[in-house]
């Protein structure tokens, strides 16, 4: 039997793309327009997780993905290059059309879900989330002339609604959850704060604050979830290691 809430990740799709073309071709006022792109997705997925306003699997499943995109589109309104503007567009588009296809399965397919699939998804999305947004609030800072504990507070902020997401959705304890939550959100504020006095290109800092997240979620959740193993931990230094040198050097040319 078909189910509307199939159409979700299609209308999804198309109200991303028909949103960014508008936003990158200039057609019409900016503001209006991404405030229209992220007040149908959140109508959207709200109907896809059936208004369920007092459970807090609500808030989650919905924290994730729109801070996922509120972060790409304010990203997005700094870009000049248009090939960067449609990379945006891209990976935006593609990541939320997977989420909405997975959760749709996880509410009303399980079935067909794949385990382990909104856990991923949301680490992904993560990763992604923090880099758009803070790439957008070092931006700010350099563009605006913005003060810099009002992006530092709004780091703090994002940075803790998203660890505690992802931790939630990993099934961990929720007490656990906030406490990692604001522990992972100060670490990130205060790189963000000594970042933002070095001399370096924005994107690179935003890069450098996605490489620390991932790396502060990876070890703290396999921690709580008693995964941390040697080879574990390992793993997470060397590919921390490695991006941060890579990142360095990156600086450098750039």
């Amino acid at each position: 039997m078909f189910s509307p809430y199939r159409l979700t990740s299609f209308f999804h799709f198309f109200i991303l793309v028909f949103g960014f073309v508008l936003l990158i071709a200039r057609i019409g006022p900016t503001l209006p327009t991404a405030v229209a792109m992220l007040f149908l997705s959140i109508v959207l997925f709200a109907r896809l997780t059936q208004y369920e306003f007092r459970r807090f699997a609500f808030w989650v499943f919905l924290i994730i993905p729109m801070s996922f995109l509120f972060g790409s589109i304010f990203y997005f309104l700094y870009l000049e290059q248009i090939w960067l503007m449609w990379m945006v567009t891209i990976v935006t588009t593609v990541g939320i059309w997977l989420y909405a296809e997975n959760l749709y399965a996880f509410y009303h397919a399980p079935k067909k879900y794949q385990p382990y699939s909104l856990e991923y998804l949301s680490l992904a999305l993560g990763v992604f989330a923090i880099f758009f947004f803070s790439a957008a609030a070092f931006g700010s800072q350099l563009f605006l002339q913005v003060e810099v504990y009002i992006p530092a507070i709004a780091i703090f902020l994002f940075g803790c609604a998203l660890i505690i997401s992802i931790f939630w959705v990993s099934k961990i304890d929720h007490s656990l959850s906030i406490r990692y939550g604001i522990m992972g959100a100060l670490i990130l504020t205060e790189l963000y704060v000594v970042l933002s006095f070095l001399p370096v290109s924005y994107q690179v800092n935003a890069v450098t604050l996605s490489v620390m997240l991932y790396s502060f979620i990876g070890i703290a959740r396999a921690e709580l979830l008693d995964k941390l193993t040697k080879p574990v931990l390992r793993r997470y230094i060397l590919l921390g290691s490695i991006s941060l040198l890579v990142i360095f050097l990156t600086a450098n040319w750039t």
